[in-house]
């Protein structure tokens, strides 16, 4: 979409024809429109327009063309160049900017004065900006997002690690070393579950043997170190019909501090509901889940957490107490997942009192 600029100004001189036939400026083209190209979409309600000529070098922005809502950029140069956001520029609030690099052949990379987080603009096309700075001195965010095609190389957007607030307000998104949290209404601060998940999306072949083994295709996780998890698994197994009891363990390279959770099992030859065992568990090695069975089916739920001291790796494993016999198997959607809630010395996330 072309942008129009009329002048409001009326010819009263009349024109000089040897200046029309060589093509100069007479007054008859003082009220001509003249078309900015350039622009593919403008936003509704949004006033404030910058021309800018970058003069094919970096151009700093003036704190008042930053408060522009509109930019029009031209002469970008050879693709080095930058189009800087002066440190002092601040708002509360979104900005909306739409720019376009004219008739050049580069790009321009849009960045901040101290040379924090930027993004790259091609030339000749319109782009739609968000922009947000926080005046926060000590720990400043900034974040920018743009509607383009990112490459697999970029974050859309990065949070910084930070000490939370005191009392977090409606609508706050923080990050704290491995966890991000969000608070829906004021003062209730709560965590963004970011899951880990492994599920197994066809049969796992077991040993038929008594020693430990994962039960999923793809089973060891790597976890970070003072951080506690909250965790889930279901695991269905059809095994041979000789006697066995059912154990669960965590192995890897981890280290914990410790580890709670409470398993169920239902032993049976048909999928059906009937009565269940189960018992709290509070360590990480071996441990007995189900008793001993000689059905060919066996179905496993657990629940609980574990804190981690020293990063590594976890690995869910299962282990018969003797060989079952015959061919034994994890079932296809057995799965184990995890989230961060919070630090190791977690008590409690949200308003309790």
């Amino acid at each position: 979409m072309d942008l129009t600029v009329t002048h409001a100004k009326e010819a009263t001189i009349a024109d000089d024809e040897p200046s029309v036939s060589q093509g100069d400026v007479v007054p008859s083209d003082w009220n001509a429109d003249h078309g900015l190209v350039g622009a593919d979409e403008l936003v509704a309600n949004v006033y404030g327009l910058a021309l800018i000529n970058m003069g094919a070098d970096d151009y700093t922005l003036t704190e008042t063309e930053a408060a522009q809502a509109f930019k029009v950029i031209t002469n970008v140069g050879d693709g080095t160049k930058n189009l800087i956001y002066p440190d002092a520029y601040s708002s509360s609030v979104g900005v909306i900017q739409t720019l376009s690099t004219g008739l050049a052949t580069n790009t321009i990379t849009v960045k901040w004065e101290s040379g924090s987080t930027e993004t790259a603009i091609e030339s000749g096309i319109s782009t739609t900006l968000y922009l947000e700075k926080s005046t926060d001195t000590v720990s400043r965010e900034d974040a920018l997002y743009a509607t383009y095609a990112r490459t697999t190389s970029t974050a859309l957007l990065t949070m910084q690690t930070a000490a939370l607030t005191g009392t977090a307000g409606a609508g706050t998104f923080e990050y704290l070393t491995n966890t991000p949290y969000f608070t829906p209404t004021a003062s209730n601060r709560g965590v963004m579950v970011t899951e880990h998940i492994t599920a197994n999306a066809s049969d796992k072949s077991l040993n038929n043997d008594n020693t430990a083994q994962s039960p999923f295709n793809t089973g060891t996780l790597t976890v970070t170190e003072n951080t506690t998890y909250l965790f889930e698994a279901q695991i269905y197994l059809t095994t041979g019909t000789t006697s066995h009891t059912l154990s669960f363990q965590f192995d890897g390279t981890a280290t914990f501090d410790d580890c709670h959770y409470f398993s169920t099992t239902r032993s049976t030859n048909t999928p059906n509901h009937g009565a269940v065992t189960g018992g709290w568990v509070a360590v990480e090695t071996v441990s007995t889940v189900g008793s001993s069975s000689t059905a060919t089916g066996r179905g496993v739920t657990l629940k609980g957490s574990f804190r981690i001291t020293t990063g590594g790796t976890v690995i869910p494993k299962i282990k018969f107490s003797a060989a079952p016999s015959s061919t034994n198997l994890c079932k296809k959607g057995s799965f184990f997942k995890c989230n961060p809630a919070g630090p190791d010395t977690l008590a409690t996330v949200g308003n309790w009192s």
